[in-house]
């Protein structure tokens, strides 16, 4: 009898030892289970961030590639603006006959604010001599139109047609010569504040004074060129020699006004009056690349802007 009692322990033992066994396992189990969930999870947030990191560096490759394609741009438009520069200036050393404009007169424009076509009447052999001590260059070109060539296309883009708008009824007169290299040695700007200096040279650009103007912008910009108002200066700086029909200048201007602020309120007109600069030097192909990238660096551009350059595609056949 004892021995069957013992029997049926070692049995009860075995039994408990078996129980025991198969909890661990199912444990064990239950663990390996949870850690193969979290390396299935880790194993998924893994591949979204390289998936991440692969999408976020084909962006960057992208502006990369967009903004090297971008200098390229600016680099060929200096190119081409350092070449008309190089070529007028040979032109005026070369050729001592005096320049005479189209006989348009100057006519105010509707009340709209549009301004007619001026004359810059006939430059004389003492003109010609203080154009060449200043370095300063016109193009000798009688086709060449004045800022506003018609009353269609007269508008004035953004700012530039509030602020001009006085011009129209202002009876200017032959516009004057670009400034000379005696008359830059005196000083215009009163003293005051940049804002209050900015406001003085802008009202002789106004009243049509464009050789103060030049003056006085200059002097602003020797003195305030880390001023916010710089590019403005730099814009206006370009109207006056375009105004005047001096292109190479104009150009000129346009193309470091925009290249001192490309996020300036005014950087999109500074492009199109570059393009309108080139056309009217006859460089078809580089003003389209003006026109080409005013249209694809600044989409949000003002409406007055947009439509001026639909017209200047279209005069210039860039499309």
């Amino acid at each position: 009898g004892n021995a069957k009692l013992g029997g049926n322990g070692s049995v009860s033992r075995q039994a408990v030892r078996v129980d025991g066994l198969e909890t661990d396992l199912r444990e064990l189990t239950g663990s390996i289970e949870q850690v193969a969930r979290k390396v299935f999870l880790i194993s998924e947030r893994f591949d979204k961030l390289v998936s991440d990191i692969d999408f976020r560096l084909s962006a960057l490759e992208k502006v990369a590639s967009n903004l090297t394609q971008n200098i390229n741009e600016v680099d060929r438009l200096k190119v081409a603006v350092n070449q008309i520069l190089s070529s007028s200036k040979a032109k005026l050393n070369g050729n001592s006959e005096s320049m005479q404009d189209t006989e348009n007169s100057y006519d105010p424009g509707p009340e709209t604010g549009e301004l007619g076509q001026k004359t810059l009447g006939k430059l004389s052999q003492t003109e010609l001599a203080a154009y060449s001590g200043a370095s300063n260059t016109i193009v000798k070109d009688s086709r060449q139109q004045s800022i506003l060539p018609n009353a269609s296309a007269a508008k004035l883009t953004s700012e530039a047609e509030g602020q001009l708008a006085g011009l129209a009824s202002s009876g200017v007169s032959s516009p004057e010569p670009l400034a000379s290299s005696v008359s830059r040695e005196s000083k215009i700007l009163p003293s005051g504040s940049p804002r209050e200096r900015y406001m003085f040279a802008f009202s002789l650009l106004r009243q049509a004074k464009y050789e103060s103007a030049e003056l006085a912008l200059k002097e602003f910009l020797d003195s305030h060129s880390g001023e916010k108002l710089a590019g403005n200066a730099r814009y206006w700086l370009g109207e006056t020699y375009y105004v005047r029909r001096a292109y190479v200048f104009a150009a000129e201007t346009f193309l470091e006004a925009f290249e001192f602020d490309r996020e300036g309120v005014k950087a999109p007109d500074s492009l199109l009056k570059l393009g309108m600069s080139l056309a009217a030097l006859g460089k078809g192909k580089e003003a389209c690349a003006a026109f080409g990238k005013l249209e694809q660096e600044y989409p949000e551009a003002t409406d007055e802007i947009k439509r001026s350059l639909e017209r200047q595609f279209a005069k210039s056949s860039c499309r």
